[in-house]
């Protein structure tokens, strides 16, 4: 029961602090909000922190784990992003565009640098 409880936490957690990170950190500069390699900079902040949290307080497979909600996550992102047809114009290169898709990455690296914080007794 507790190691459920842990992964959903998990989960939560890692997707809010995701989310805060992104917005805070997108607010703090306008470079921040151009579609330019500077742009992902609250993006790739916003992964690590949330593999990071995701990866802590899962209780096993933490690093799994957390390529996991990075891969919901980035779904559920890019299937908002292309239902609603996002228009990206001719000029923008598909791979700044498209960001949540480095999310996945992201997470795993952020949980496997915090992969030993809290273990399950």
């Amino acid at each position: 029961m507790t190691y459920a409880l842990r992964y959903v936490l998990a989960m939560g957690f890692g997707v809010g602090v995701s989310v805060l990170a992104w917005m805070y950190v997108g607010v703090m500069h306008p470079i921040f909000t151009q579609v330019a390699v500077s742009g992902l900079v609250p993006d790739i902040l916003a992964g690590l922190l949330g593999g990071a949290v995701a990866g802590a307080v899962a209780p096993r497979h933490k690093i799994v784990f957390a390529v996991g909600v990075g891969v919901v996550l980035a779904a559920l992102l890019l299937s908002f992003m292309l239902r609603h047809g996002f228009s990206h114009g001719p000029y923008r290169p598909v791979l700044l565009w498209y960001w949540p898709m480095y999310l996945p990455a992201l997470y795993a690296i952020g949980a496997f640098l915090t992969r030993k914080v809290w273990r399950a007794v």
